[in-house]
């Protein structure tokens, strides 16, 4: 698997000069990473952006690839498969859709393919991810990485102190969610590997990879199906006692399982016993890609909750009453305040606002009379230095009105390094919210949720 992450040398077949088209900016991806020993296939052209192009694999010098990368017309991808197999290729991703025309009537063909597959790991060296993969995304210490994607990237996510690897049956998290990342990095990506159709390469193959990977420190998975339900089983009740892992799994409705044959042409399986999987191995499942990252982000930035106890500081009083309903929900206990808290709050709570000083706190009083510096700094520290709370949690407007040092998080982290912090946004200026975020999530690893559901929805999941 290291051959897929790590390639010393690179071999394309379906190139293009064209940027419209994926194979042009699978290209300019992989030159964005490295140009020494990146070789083109191409039958027409004698260079693409000053990489020499060859006419067929075995004409390259090189005697040993490490990845090969197929971008061809459906008709082409199996005798090069095959090409690149016989070359002796270590790694292989099938971008293409599928290995042969559906409508093809010579049944030689399927008896073909069976033969390569009983092959590989014997006669071929080689292994092959996909068809219908999109590859891999693979992060660097020096703030490079190899990415494979039929989407362009002018710029890639870093990796951070603590970082999250997804093994995904879509090309959707090495397009449009890695995407997402290149403009607030709400936690930090290792490795992505889109497995496709999953012809060789599996899941638990990926999984064998990324349990001694040092980069990665917590695993997402999109799985349609499970190839080997013992393998797989086994593997994460290993995992999960070094690194958590957080499962989406498509497929629980007869309508869904129907949605993944026509997808990747596998069979989704009993959803229920992946349930009981998930519950007895202590398998973090979520619901969409969204929750995924949530809990990663909470996972990953902040100390993992030991206990349901809970302190929250609202700006609004809104904020206390939905967070009394919601702890009550996802049974998280709202810690009650001692006298001793009580008494000190009054130093910057107006006299008249004294009667209103419990948990959740509502702040806005002591806000308008001591500055929100001093308002939220205080409050946090009446909280969380009685030791009694594994989560603190802020609720803002945004408004320049209530904002503050958010220096002040980062040195409760310091100083507090068992209790978990979050932020939550009741709405405001969405401009005056992603600048906050930015500096939040991106340089602080505080994570922040513009949903009051969705953030104790998600800190349900990680307890």
């Amino acid at each position: 698997m290291e051959r897929f992450f790590y390639p010393n040398s690179i071999v394309i077949f379906g190139a293009s000069k064209n940027e419209k088209k994926g194979g042009n900016h699978v290209l300019r991806n992989i030159l964005n990473f490295t140009r020494e020993n990146v070789f083109i296939i191409h039958p027409r052209h004698q260079e693409i952006y000053g990489i020499k192009c060859y006419r067929e694999i075995s004409n390259l010098t090189q005697e040993e690839i490490d990845l090969a990368i197929i971008i061809l017309p459906v008709e082409y991808v199996l005798d090069t498969l095959e090409e690149c197999l016989q070359f002796g290729v270590k790694s292989i991703i099938l971008e293409s859709g599928s290995l042969y025309i559906k409508d093809e009537s010579d049944k030689n063909l399927e008896k073909r393919i069976q033969e390569i597959k009983s092959k590989i790991g014997g006669h071929y060296r080689s292994r092959i991810m996909g068809p219908n993969s999109i590859g891999i995304y693979s992060a660097k210490k020096d703030d490079s990485g190899l990415i494979t994607s039929l989407i362009y990237f002018d710029k890639l996510p870093k990796l951070k102190e603590r970082n999250l690897a997804v093994v995904s049956q879509t090309g959707l998290t090495l397009s449009g969610l890695l995407q997402s990342y290149n403009y607030i990095q709400e936690l930090g990506i290792s490795k992505i590997a889109s497995i496709g159709n999953k012809f060789d390469v599996n899941e638990s193959d990926i999984l064998d990879f990324l349990e001694n990977d040092d980069d990665t420190d917590a695993i997402g998975l999109y799985l349609e199906d499970i190839k080997d339900g013992n393998r797989f089983k086994e593997q994460c009740r290993r995992i999960v006692k070094k690194k958590p892992i957080i499962l989406l799994k498509s497929g629980k409705t007869e309508k869904g399982k129907k949605a993944i044959i026509s997808h990747t042409k596998s069979l989704a399986g009993n959803y229920k016993v992946i349930e009981a999987l998930c519950k007895q191995l202590g398998i973090i499942e979520v619901d969409d890609f969204e929750e995924m990252f949530n809990v990663a982000k909470c996972l990953l930035n902040q100390p993992i909750p030991k206990n349901n106890r809970i302190g929250i500081i609202s700006i609004s009083g809104a904020g206390t009453v939905l967070s009394s309903d919601l702890s009550e929900k996802y049974d998280l206990r709202l810690v009650e305040m001692n006298e001793t808290q009580i008494e000190e709050l009054h130093q910057i709570f107006p006299k008249f606002a004294w009667h209103d000083i419990y948990n959740p706190l509502d702040i806005w009083s002591a806000v308008e009379k001591v500055g929100p510096d001093t308002a939220y700094k205080f409050s946090g520290d009446i909280f969380l230095k009685e030791n009694n709370i594994d989560i603190l949690i802020y609720f803002l407007t945004g408004i320049e009105e209530t904002e503050f040092d958010w220096d002040i998080l980062h040195e409760f982290n310091q100083k507090y390094p068992n209790t978990a912090i979050y932020m939550g946004f009741f709405g405001g200026d969405k401009k005056l919210l992603l600048k906050w975020r930015e500096v939040l999530e991106d340089k602080l690893n505080i994570p922040t949720f513009e949903s009051i559901t969705t953030l104790f929805r998600t800190i349900s999941k990680i307890m």
